[in-house]
């Protein structure tokens, strides 16, 4: 059975505001060296990429693909150098992840939300297809968006591609990612307990999304229900959302994590206490910096191709961890040399070893029951991947 975690923080930690621009320059991504400006993915629609400096970069390199949003009629592809986004961006890249934002057409001047999906759908599949070109691996991957671009991004990656073909060309590419981010989703359009004290409270925005009501457009509002669309085989999800969000209610989160514990989907929730939409708000638990944490050691956790095996160093491309679940001890094998990192859920470095020799063991007897993240790191490559400490049973 998947784990399925509802992370509540209930102590209060500082906030950190980022001051944000509108260009790659003012966060160091230079056009040529680490950034890729408005390359063309299918007519009239373009997408940055953000790359890691050159001393992280691989042949083959794990990759986001990151969708705005804005209501679903506004916004635009440079709302990743906002707040709740830049931290994120800058930590993956950091962590040699490419990441990429995209422009796709918006719900208005005749088009819906369908056509939105359509784009993202395309944009996945035009890296896919140019992987080798923009140096991407071809299963690492996955999708992160906020908002509008939350409910969208969960949409291109759970609802069948049969349902949006794309543009010749790429209509026979499916993309089968890894994971997804999603913050401040939408989640059903079939699901009314979900609007009461929302935005969609009187249910005409529906009209924006759909080119027409509820009962008009039925087929395309189920196709817009992400959370309908989940399997025990859908990719790993993580939802971050703030209590006291109006815009969109955690109700549409919280419904997600329910479906999934009735389908044994792997659904996280982790809920930013005093947190309204965007994460806005005075003394949210946990911090912006400490949300960019977590949502960059979620990815990193599922690029296991490109970030272990084929890609790391002989000493470490054997290596073991466990058991897992643990309860007191973690062994590690064929690690010798490599440097332990481990982390809370918050980002919190809580123990840092040195590996020495074939085989070690580290006692854990200190930590708390919880999820925790490791990295083991050696010759420049980081192998992340996620722990469950327990209980022991007698």
């Amino acid at each position: 059975m998947k784990l399925i975690l509802h992370i509540t923080f209930i102590f209060s930690l500082s906030s950190l505001s980022f001051l944000y621009g509108q260009s790659a320059a003012d966060y160091g991504f230079i056009e040529g060296v680490n950034f890729k400006d408005n390359v063309t993915y299918k007519s009239g629609l373009v997408m940055d990429i953000f790359y890691p400096d050159s001393d992280k970069m691989q042949e083959k390199n794990p990759w986001v693909v990151f969708v705005h949003g804005g209501g679903w009629a506004g916004g635009n592809m440079d709302d990743i150098y906002k707040t709740a986004f830049i931290g994120p961006l800058q930590k993956l890249v950091e962590n040699g992840v490419v990441v990429a934002t995209i422009k796709y057409r918006r719900a208005r001047d005749g088009d819906t939300s369908y056509e939105s999906v359509v784009d993202c759908k395309d944009a996945a599949r035009f890296l896919l297809k140019n992987a080798e070109l923009y140096k991407l691996h071809e299963e690492d991957y996955g999708i992160w968006g906020g908002s509008a671009g939350g409910h969208l991004s969960l949409v291109t990656a759970l609802v069948p591609d049969s349902n949006f073909p794309g543009e010749a060309g790429l209509s026979d590419i499916n993309p089968m990612y890894k994971c997804i981010t999603s913050f401040y989703p939408f989640t059903s359009c079939l699901n009314a307990d979900l609007r009461p004290g929302s935005i969609f409270a009187d249910s005409t925005l529906f009209t924006r999304l759909l080119g027409g009501t509820l009962e008009e457009k039925p087929e395309l509002a189920l196709l817009l229900s992400p959370t309908e669309f989940l399997e025990e085989t859908s990719p790993p999800i993580l939802l971050v959302h703030g209590n006291n969000d109006t815009t969109l209610p955690i109700i549409n989160s919280e419904y997600m994590v329910e479906v999934a514990e009735d389908k044994n989907a792997d659904v996280e929730l982790l809920t930013v206490v005093n947190g309204g939409h965007s994460f806005s708000g005075n003394n949210i638990s946990p911090s912006i910096a400490e949300i960019a944490d977590y949502t960059t050691n979620f990815f990193l956790s599922h690029f296991s191709k490109s970030l272990s095996t084929d890609n790391v160093n002989k000493s470490l491309s054997e290596l073991s961890l466990y058991p897992n679940p643990l309860s007191d001890v973690l062994n590690i094998d064929n690690a010798d040399g490599a440097t332990l990192e481990i982390y809370n859920v918050v980002g919190k470095l809580v123990l840092k070893k040195e590996i020495v020799g074939a085989n070690q063991t580290i006692d854990l007897n200190n930590l708390k029951t919880g999820l925790y993240i490791t990295k083991i790191k050696g010759n420049n490559k980081i192998i992340t991947s996620k722990i469950i400490k327990q209980t022991k049973r007698y």
